[in-house]
């Protein structure tokens, strides 16, 4: 393992480029000594459904503020079992920065989750005037540097990797340690600490959880029927469960707009048109046979004036609760969530759609105001049913 100097934005740091077994084995080694590592990959996934990885890296700060960096180079040493261990160290703290795709990768990789991960975006959305807030947005904002982000598009599979490549993936973990400490000195300043790691479990589970159930909300069910959307939804559980099978991009094995027209047309379609898969069309032909729909689908219902009266006054409380704890209204609870909540049927169906320490925060008033617009429905149905 041969470390050089390397200069980027006035920080000095150690740098390794690691390509063989030993070399990883060997730095592996040099992070068992830390309790906190920066993390970040670069990837590429224009032509498949899963991304390939093509680097990790990864920054280290000593005691005395010094830097050790390393890019981990898959291409070249492909076997990374001891990263995985390091990710699923429980006592490392990773710092990553909207980490899904991450996740994700490692994920799949290893068939492990991750342990001890803290996402600088979502430290972020506890600070009001920072939610959602990208990377480079971020260290302008924390370190006072200006990054810049035109190497993100590059060919990360080819090989050698240029400098520029290099510099740029290694400044996407330079400052995260910085990023950390200002966030978690922020989170234990507005007593949010916990609720960060209460939505950091929930972020995680969600990221690494079968999503293909809800992929049916990204499309416009309001002006459909409901075998409209019945049909709809298992083309698209379908769909997924294919292009993960054949590795590709969802619109690349059929679109959105073709994917609708075959759901609302069928039987009258000729596959043939379409250049499908025939074990893809086969279970398309099949499926859509069937009357049976064995997937719930929450269809969005029609609001009464009761209902828009009852969003109206959560958002109201939101507000105020968000002013309150210096949180962005739109993180605390947004405006579908409002909705589908007003829409529930029941308490323990808000407790799903919101979080614990959200619930705990906003649970009993939204109660008080959804029991309040029950009984004004139930009073004008018994006047109804008078006259």
């Amino acid at each position: 393992m041969k470390f050089t100097i390397k200069k980027i934005h006035e920080i000095d740091f150690d740098f390794c480029l690691i390509e063989d077994l030993a070399s990883l084995k060997n730095f592996v080694q040099l992070i068992s000594d830390d309790d906190v590592v920066a993390l970040d990959t670069e990837f590429t996934r224009r032509s498949t459904y899963y991304p390939i990885l093509s680097t990790i890296q990864i920054a280290l700060k000593k005691p005395n503020n010094k830097k050790i960096l390393a890019l981990i180079d898959v291409i070249k040493c492909p076997v990374i079992e001891d990263i995985i261990f390091v990710l699923n160290h429980p006592k490392i703290i990773k710092i990553l920065h909207a980490s899904s795709q991450d996740l994700q990768i490692f994920y799949r990789i290893s068939n492990s989750v991750a342990q001890n991960i803290f996402d600088t975006q979502i430290m972020a959305n506890f600070c009001q005037e920072m939610t959602n807030m990208g990377y480079s947005n971020l260290v302008k904002k924390v370190v006072n540097v200006e990054i810049c982000k035109k190497m993100q598009s590059s060919d990360w599979q080819l090989r050698p990797l240029s400098t520029a490549q290099i510099d740029y993936a290694l400044i996407d973990v330079i400052f995260l340690h910085e990023i950390y400490d200002f966030f978690t000195k922020k989170l234990f300043q507005n007593q949010s600490f916990e609720w960060f790691c209460e939505e950091m479990k929930d972020f995680i589970k969600k990221t690494l959880s079968d999503n293909s159930k809800n992929l049916i909300y990204s499309f416009n069910l309001a002006r459909l029927s409901h075998k409209q959307i019945s049909q709809l939804n298992k083309l698209v559980i379908i769909r997924e469960k294919f292009a993960q099978i054949y590795d590709l991009p969802r619109e690349h094995l059929i679109s959105n707009k073709n994917l609708e027209f075959i759901a609302f047309n069928f039987p009258n379609i000729n596959f043939a048109n379409y250049k499908l898969p025939h074990d893809f069309t086969d279970e398309v032909m099949k499926s859509l046979a069937l009357e049976v729909d064995n997937y719930q689908i929450n269809i969005p219902k029609k609001l009464s004036a009761d209902d828009k009266n009852s969003i109206a006054k959560i958002k109201s409380l939101v507000a105020k609760t968000a002013k309150k704890y210096g949180l962005n209204e739109q993180f605390l609870l947004n405006n579908n969530q409002i909705k589908n909540i007003v829409t529930a049927n029941n308490i323990e169906q808000i407790k799903y759609l919101i979080s614990h320490w959200r619930f705990n925060l906003l649970g009993n008033d939204i109660n008080q105001i959804l029991i309040k617009n029950y009984e004004n429905n139930r009073r004008k149905l018994e006047n109804e049913l008078r006259l």
